[in-house]
């Protein structure tokens, strides 16, 4: 994954799947705002990469099920 060296974060969370899976995205933001990267969070909680400094955090934000696999696919998101 390529991650830049700095920039912004968000945290989007939609509700656990039938088998109670979470679906969350991490967004990883260049510092002009473009989309860098999207992670799927899977179990893995926040990537290891966004605790470097220069990094900051965005506010989290509930999205639909619909949102989150809209975002998913849009952005080509990784796993962990």
């Amino acid at each position: 994954m390529n991650f830049p060296k700095r920039g912004l974060y968000q945290h989007l969370r939609a509700p656990n799947d039938e088998n109670g899976n979470p679906q969350r995205l991490w967004f990883v933001y260049t510092p002009n705002g473009r989309v860098a990267i999207c992670i799927d969070e899977g179990y893995c909680g926040r990537p290891r990469q966004l605790r470097e400094p220069f990094f900051y955090e965005l506010p989290e934000f509930d999205v639909s099920v619909d949102e989150y696999n809209f975002f998913k696919e849009k952005y080509n998101t990784k796993e962990l």
